[in-house]
């Protein structure tokens, strides 16, 4: 456009002038059937495990023996959790009141299913910051994609009731970008952005007075291209 103020620009200070890293301009339409290896209660269980889970470790050797997921009373895990009826889950309350630990239950869910654990162990690391999605997601049907979206924002994000968008939060750069990845491939409108963690320090500040890196990933209410 001849009005337009255009101008190249370092690669180099695009990314660290801008808060923002990846404008999505187009989104594409999956049109894949749904794959039948997967249930729809083990994608939950997954959208879950990416936000809020970790795993049951041998106490002797460490190697990983199960899956487990905690929500407290408030949070929208707990009801996608009590959907899920065709996987074998201990179901644990713990009354934080009784200890002076914070107000309500907490509900934890475990499971020690081989083929479940195997399939999540692709999630890599039980670390938020080494948690990614697994590369079989991407053969996801969009309803089984959507499924697993609103899993993972019911542990790790945020739905934003007046302006109609959701907003996942993680500190794991594959996770972003894979995320990212899948929401253009399923038809959503998404930008990634970084957190100011200079200017907010406080945000998102560790146990242990460290500061994550923190990625916001932006799903817009608009389904256009």
């Amino acid at each position: 456009s001849s009005t337009a103020n255009w101008e190249l620009i370092k690669t180099k200070d695009f990314f660290e002038g801008k808060s923002s890293y990846y404008h999505q301009l187009q989104h594409l339409n999956n049109n894949k059937p749904d794959n039948s290896e997967f249930s729809d209660d083990f994608i939950k269980l997954l959208g879950m495990f990416l936000s809020e889970g970790t795993y049951l470790r041998n106490s002797r050797t460490k190697e990983p023996t199960g899956i487990r997921i905690s929500q407290t009373n408030d949070h929208r895990g707990v009801k996608i959790m009590d959907s899920i009826k065709s996987i074998d889950l201990k179901h644990y309350v713990y009354n934080y009141d009784k200890f002076g630990r914070g107000k309500g239950d907490e509900h934890v869910w475990d499971t020690r299913d081989k083929d479940i654990l195997n399939r999540i162990l692709e999630c890599g690391d039980s670390l938020a910051t080494e948690k990614t999605i697994p590369q079989y997601v991407f053969t996801f049907s969009k309803r089984q994609f959507d499924i697993l979206l609103e899993s993972m924002i019911a542990g790790d994000g945020t739905h934003h009731k007046v302006k109609g968008h959701d907003v996942y939060y993680t500190t794991s750069s594959d996770m972003a970008k894979n995320l990212h990845t899948l929401l253009a491939l399923n038809g959503y409108n998404s930008q990634v952005y970084v957190y100011d963690t200079i200017k907010y320090p406080g945000r998102f500040m560790r146990k242990d007075g460290k500061t994550n890196q923190t990625y916001q990933i932006f799903i817009s209410k608009f389904g256009e291209q």
